[in-house]
Parts: C-alpha cells; structure tokens; sequence
C-alpha cells in the first residue's frame, strides 16, 4: 500500500472534516455579529453594513454545510 492509495481512500473525510470547520468559523464569525455571542459584540442595527458583514457569513455557513454531506 503507498501513500497514494491511502491519501484517494481518506480524502472524502479529510475534505469533509476540512468543510465542517470552515463552516463553523464562519457561523462563529456570523454569530458574533449578529447576536453577541460567543464573544460579547454588541448587537448591530438591523439593515446596518455591519449587520450585513455578520449576515454574510452566517448564510454562507448554511448554504457550505448542506454540501458537507457526500454525493
């Protein structure tokens, strides 16, 4: 067995796990700005840019974590 075969046989979990970290960093991130929590920022004004630098993330981690699943 080389390095090859064992790197095509783990590389479905190894891009999943890659993809369910990035979507949490950015749920993190979206969560933060949106709501204040984990990390106490204060909650922006609705409609506001920062509401959309929050809002941002916090879909892209929706729309990244149903591609999480394998074909």
């Amino acid at each position: 067995m080389t390095i090859q075969d064992t790197a095509a046989r783990c590389a479905p979990y190894v891009l999943s796990m890659v993809r369910i970290v990035a979507a949490l960093l950015f749920f993190e991130h979206g969560t933060s700005r949106l709501f204040g929590w984990p990390s106490p920022l204060p909650t922006p004004a609705p409609l506001s840019m920062y509401w959309f630098a929050g809002g941002g993330p916090w879909s892209v981690d929706a729309l990244m974590g149903r591609k999480v699943r394998p074909q």
